[in-house]
């Protein structure tokens, strides 16, 4: 880098602004905060509606099992045990064919699958093609559907992917966190650096053609020369997606204990996460990578179609699984995270939805913005075409005082994030948040990720 960049003298502006650096992106909205009964549930949903979207649907699996725990996993998984594995995709093909079964269900085109998690490639290659075999026989599957799951370097072994590839399977996304074997020890982490390299390698030699990795920065003790090394072995192993994560210290992790104990180093403070996050985006633009949202980064042709469907096109979600969430027909809803309770449920005939919010209109606007600058811009067409009004119509005050603070641009095409807006992205994609969820934050947000119910966000 050279010299100091302008963005860094104004930092602190922006950190006076707001207080400190949002690492958790938009998710859910409109947050589900309220529990309904199975009738209000089901009439929520519209499930006894035909489809009407001019989109594709998205459908989302959770499987929450792992081989081990990540020593900073803040989300919804188990230590593998087989007769849970069994009673849960049970479960789960009896919820799929619920949903399939409906109206709503039956009149929809899937055009992305991801199974993520815990660690979906911990389960074997029969559990795996057999759940993917399942979900392509209930719903009407496009046949270019981008089909992808989640997992871990070292249970992505080149049997599972093969067998995996020839059900269709034409994208990974693996966490591979760090290439450092020094700050893998520290966090724990179940894979090796070789576990990586071999993965990528046996993914290509199977045909699949789009592979993802999470690394995640400003790691405890972390120094700019390993998150370059970091950066440039990814662009050296010619990955296709890099998803760049800030480390977020969650209470009640194990490693959150470790760094509160003096055993681990802490985190940089907001200045040195800035630094870290502009070096990858530099690197990785040079590269020929294409920024599409605040964290991904990825090669021409290779961004990821199931973010799209749902953070810029709006579009369904079908949450599928314990902890998942999904939103259709505007209810935003988050399954039960509690693995006998879930099962309990699905078993006798009932949605395992744990708690749920429907969105009017105008919250369904906020969402728009909020999820559309995600990833990086609300298109001006399609806001007008879903919500007949133009956004300055809608969120004029906030619209202006983020164009006034450098942080948005408006133009003919939309509403767009700045350089600086793209580095504060988090936070101001959360200042189209209406005043229901204004105070939505990291606790609610970890509570949510476990399938557990949020009483208020006030």
């Amino acid at each position: 880098m050279k010299g100091r960049p302008l963005h860094m003298s104004r930092a602190k502006q922006y950190v006076e602004l707001f207080k400190e650096r949002d690492s958790i992106c938009v998710s859910h909205y409109p947050v589900p905060i309220s529990q309904h009964t199975e009738s209000e549930v089901w009439s929520l949903m519209e499930l006894e509606q035909v489809n009407t979207k001019d989109t594709p649907t998205a459908l989302y699996l959770h499987i929450p099992f792992c081989d081990a725990t990540c020593s900073f996993c803040p989300f919804n998984r188990y230590l593998k045990k087989q007769d849970q594995v069994d009673d849960y995709l049970a479960a789960v093909r009896k919820e799929i064919d619920k949903y399939a079964a409906t109206p709503f269900g039956s009149s929809i085109t899937v055009s992305s699958i991801n199974l993520g998690g815990g660690t979906p490639s911990c389960l074997s290659s029969e559990e795996l093609t057999g759940i993917l075999q399942h979900m392509k026989q209930a719903f009407h599957v496009a046949e270019d559907a981008m089909i992808f799951i989640e997992g871990n370097p070292r249970n992505f072994t080149a049997d599972k992917l093969e067998a995996l590839a020839l059900q269709g399977l034409n994208r990974i996304s693996v966490g591979v966190q760090t290439f450092q074997e020094e700050l893998a020890g520290l966090l724990g982490l179940y894979h090796s650096v070789d576990d990586s390299f071999e993965l990528v390698k046996n993914a290509r030699s199977c045909g699949i053609d789009n592979i993802g990795i999470d690394l995640m920065y400003n790691l405890p003790g972390q120094t700019l020369d390993q998150w370059r090394a970091d950066i440039l072995t990814s662009i050296e192993q010619e990955i296709d997606h890099i998803c760049v994560i800030s480390f977020c210290v969650v209470p009640h992790t194990q490693i959150a204990s470790r760094i509160a104990e003096g055993k681990i180093p802490g985190i940089g403070d907001v200045y040195r996460e800035i630094e870290l996050y502009t070096i990858a985006k530099e690197m990785l633009l040079e590269a020929g990578y294409l920024q599409y949202s605040v964290i991904d980064f990825a090669k021409p042709g290779k961004t990821d179609r199931h973010a799209t469907l749902y953070f810029s096109e709006q579009s369904h979600m079908i949450g599928i699984g314990a902890a998942a969430f999904g939103i259709i027909n505007g209810y935003m809803y988050v399954n039960s995270g509690n693995l006998n309770e879930y099962m309990s449920r699905v078993q006798n005939g009932l949605l395992p939805v744990n708690c749920g919010e429907k969105a009017d209109e105008l919250e369904l606007a906020h969402g728009a913005m909020a999820k559309g600058l995600r990833m990086l811009s609300v298109s001006r067409a399609d806001f007008v075409r879903m919500f007949r009004r133009e956004p300055e119509e809608l969120f004029p005050d906030t619209i202006e005082r983020l164009v006034q603070d450098g942080l948005l641009i408006q133009d003919a095409e939309g509403i767009r994030l700045t350089d600086d807006g793209i580095i504060w992205g988090n936070n101001v994609s959360k200042q189209f948040f209406s005043s229901k969820y204004a105070d939505y934050g990291l606790q609610h947000r970890m509570k949510l990720a476990k399938g557990r119910p949020v009483q208020s966000v006030k």
